[in-house]
Order: structure tokens, then C-alpha cells, then sequence
């Protein structure tokens, strides 16, 4: 589900444009916006710049990349680490097959 640059979403009756999304590998560690968990320094991620009123940079862990391209729909919002509710099995699944490769 990565996101193109000029994709919207709205957050309560804020809309945000999405500036640049890309995976890149992290040069400190930060905390995923999907599920709250560390990303390690020199790991792969998402990380998304948005505009509103200020501009904001959020990443995702790879975890929370491929889930939100499964189970969300364009358009769908969810909340700062909030993510795995969606699903919290497949989440899991999704993560031992991300993560330990099975």
C-alpha cells in the first residue's frame, strides 16, 4: 500500500496530502505509527512526509507496510499505533512471515 505522493487522508476534519512516501533504511531507530514498536537503527522502513497544518514525518515498520496494504482500503484511517487491532492473528502471521522469514 505505498502511498503516492499527493494521496489524502483525513484525520478527524483534517485533510493531510502525503508529500513523499519511500522505503528507505533508518540511520537512528524510530517508533512504528502502525503498531508502536522500535525500529532499530540501519533497518528497512516507510517513511511517509505529511501536510496539514504542519508537516510531519511518520514511519512504518515492514510489518505494518504489508498489513496495511492487505487489510485496508483507500481512504481507510486508523490511529497512532493502532494497527494490528485491525486483525491482531493475521497481524501476527504477517509479522512471523515478515520477520523470521517463514
Amino acid at each position: 500500500m505505498l502511498l503516492q505522493n499527493g494521496d489524502c487522508r483525513r484525520k478527524g476534519n483534517k485533510v493531510s496530502e502525503c508529500l513523499k512516501s519511500k522505503l528507505v533504511n533508518t540511520r537512528k531507530h524510530h517508533v512504528c505509527f502502525g503498531c508502536g514498536r522500535e525500529i532499530p537503527s540501519g533497518s528497512q522502513a516507510f517513511c511517509e512526509t505529511w501536510v496539514d497544518d504542519t508537516i510531519n514525518t511518520t514511519y512504518l515498520c515492514l510489518v505494518c507496510e504489508s498489513f496495511a496494504g492487505t487489510v485496508l482500503e483507500y481512504g481507510d484511517e486508523y490511529s497512532e499505533h493502532s494497527l494490528p487491532e485491525h486483525d491482531p492473528e493475521l497481524w501476527e502471521c504477517m509479522r512471523i512471515e515478515i520477520e523470521e522469514g517463514e
